[in-house]
């Protein structure tokens, strides 16, 4: 059951819907809330605020802001947690609330991230209204890791670029330039932080919105929503960090690095049948590399693995490498003979 109060937000014509989405997020919600009501802008905004049936006092503290700031917090209350499902149901209650305020921009930040810069919907905002040929912009932000992790923990991380005045606790995600971004780069390496995002509304309004949302393969949702933004219109990067991204023990980039490899493939996969090229291509040639993984798999002895990702390859891998992946098995076994 969903508690909706976000229809509100109808009456304010918002030029931007803060879209937040949170679930036991006890412990940093109020940060993110102050960074919603901190900014200074000449326009009328309004935060979406989704709780996922959170377990803890996550809901009681977005109450207490939302009675204090009615004319921008517009809590959801979820009684079934929506993400769990798998079903899409999530990004369909967010899309069908943000539509309903009439905004023209989307903001992004989750409950356990928050914003640094009370200019940052200002600036971003300012930049999309005198550059209508781009979809989407984001930012820098400072990574903050929680329960004393360390960047060199967590392996999707080790390589950032860390600014001379960082330490092991907060340093900078990555190291941007103030320029547009190609499409291709977000598929290459991720360092576009969610709550660092503004996007045109009109993006989600697409065909491969649509697809995503009916697609069971995706694990997280902010690559697809940027692939969207990209085939739409350009994308620009701004250097400065104005928000805080905080990596937790339990955080999605340490199940991410869990994931089996049959599953990644299968995002690939996804995007192979959504968006067009160049993103497609790119997809088809990384699938063809990657069925490397059936080898080590394979030695490992788990052979149900090595064949869903053979089979996947199989599926969507370019013609030209087929050859190579009909040979993986037989070199596996060849080798494994020759070793006894």
């Amino acid at each position: 059951m969903t508690e909706n109060n976000s229809n509100d937000a109808v009456k304010t014509k918002a030029l931007v819907a803060i879209r937040c989405i949170t679930y036991n997020h006890e412990a940093y919600i109020r940060d993110a809330l102050e960074g919603f009501i901190m900014q200074k802008t000449n326009f009328p905004f309004v935060a979406i605020v989704h709780d996922d049936a959170s377990t803890d006092g996550t809901a009681d503290i977005i109450r207490e802001y939302a009675a204090k700031y009615p004319d921008i917090i517009k809590p959801i209350y979820e009684t079934e947690n929506q993400y769990s499902k798998h079903d899409g149901s999530l990004g369909r209650i967010m899309t069908a609330a943000c539509e309903a305020t009439g905004a023209k921009y989307i903001a992004m930040c989750e409950g356990d991230d928050y914003w640094t810069d009370p200019l940052k919907l200002q600036k971003q905002v300012d930049f999309l209204e005198t550059h209508p040929d781009y979809s989407m912009c984001f930012h820098n932000a400072i990574v903050h890791y929680e329960d004393g992790l360390k960047p060199s923990d967590i392996s999707v991380f080790a390589n950032r670029i860390k600014d001379n005045n960082s330490n092991f606790q907060n340093h900078l995600l990555a190291n941007l330039e103030t320029r547009d971004y190609e499409v291709l780069e977000y598929a290459k390496s991720w360092f576009t932080p969610t709550a660092s995002v503004m996007f045109k509304s009109k993006c989600l309004q697409s065909i491969y919105t649509k697809k995503i949302a009916e697609c069971k393969d995706f694990y997280f949702g902010d690559i697809p929503l940027w692939f969207t933004c990209g085939v739409q219109g350009k994308i620009f990067g701004f250097k400065e960090p104005m928000s805080c991204y905080r990596i937790q023990n339990t955080g999605i980039n340490r199940a991410v690095n869990s994931v089996p490899v049959h599953k990644r493939l299968k995002v690939y996969r996804a995007y192979i049948s959504i968006f067009p090229d160049p993103i497609k291509s790119f997809y088809k040639n990384k699938t063809a590399k990657e069925a490397i993984f059936a080898i080590s798999v394979l030695k490992k002895g788990d052979i149900r693995e090595s064949l869903k990702i053979l089979k996947i390859c199989f599926e969507i891998a370019p013609y030209g490498s087929l050859r190579e992946i009909i040979l993986y098995p037989y070199t596996i076994t060849r080798n494994l003979i020759t070793q006894k």
